[in-house]
């Protein structure tokens, strides 16, 4: 079972960033500013597909990804070489608030990892948990920016 500060942090991020939909339409979603190289849309389901991608740690069964959100939004990706069809924002909030409670479902469960995560070597859950929080605040000071400067 992991701590309940970090679960309890993590839920107080995830809140913040589904908080962040408020203020974004769709028509702002999909705008690139200059001297950036993704959009807001990007930033939200990025935040998503990385977190998912380390589901797999402890519960791979409970991974919800499917290779288009890879493909969209993992990383190295960019919106300018999207094509075919690309979930809504709604559609990512709603992928965003039903991933909270599948992360404090597994974080709850164990502490042990099946395997390492994509992009490091996390050997726990809550090693992931932590990686988590610190790379969804990092998108979303990228996301506060944003709607600010294309509103």
């Amino acid at each position: 079972m992991q701590s309940q500060s970090l679960i309890k942090q993590f839920q107080f991020v995830r809140m913040g960033t589904l908080k962040k939909f408020d203020a974004i339409t769709e028509e702002m979603a999909d705008v690139k500013l200059d001297g950036l190289n993704n959009t807001l849309r990007w930033q939200l389901g990025h935040i998503y597909t990385v977190t998912e991608l380390g589901m797999h740690l402890g519960s791979p069964e409970k991974m919800q990804l499917s290779a288009r959100y890879k493909e969209l939004f993992g990383n190295g990706t960019s919106p300018a070489n999207w094509t075919g069809e690309i979930p809504t924002l709604q559609e990512i909030k709603e992928q965003l608030e039903s991933q909270m409670a599948r992360v404090v479902e597994v974080a709850n469960e164990t502490n042990e990892a099946a395997a390492p995560f994509e992009i490091a070597n996390f050997k726990t859950v809550g090693e992931m948990v932590h990686f988590s929080i610190s790379h969804e605040m990092l998108h979303q000071g990228q996301i506060i920016t944003m709607t600010k400067l294309t509103k």
